[in-house]
């Protein structure tokens, strides 16, 4: 049962996302993908190693909403989200918001 099955969603009310969820979504748009915590990148093959920022002072304090924020970031990078979409779910969004999440990731990508 993927989130954005037709099925699902048509026997469902598709609440839109609030505003503020819109704009974790936005701002996420802009997120690198070494600011979701689970995520390492492999180190680079120099003599010098540029250390990162600490990822926690990215993390949103709501767990919702950087739920939100990591679904967002790696479905831009083209990482899995299957099991984020499933947590999404546990967290309360509805299977239309997370395909409205999908469509603006999309349409972001695209441009």
């Amino acid at each position: 049962m993927p989130p954005d099955d037709p099925e699902l969603l048509a026997s469902h009310a598709a609440p839109v996302l609030a505003p503020l969820e819109r704009t974790v979504v936005a701002l996420a748009l802009r997120d690198p993908l070494w600011s979701v915590p689970t995520w390492r990148a492999p180190h680079p093959r120099r003599w010098f190693h540029v250390s990162r920022p600490d990822v926690a002072w990215l993390q949103l304090a709501n767990p919702r909403l950087e739920r939100l924020r990591r679904f967002v970031i790696l479905l831009r990078h083209g990482q899995p989200v299957e099991d984020d979409a499933t947590t999404l779910l546990t967290c309360g969004f509805s299977p239309g918001q997370i395909l409205e999440v999908r469509m603006l990731t999309d349409l972001h990508t695209a441009a």
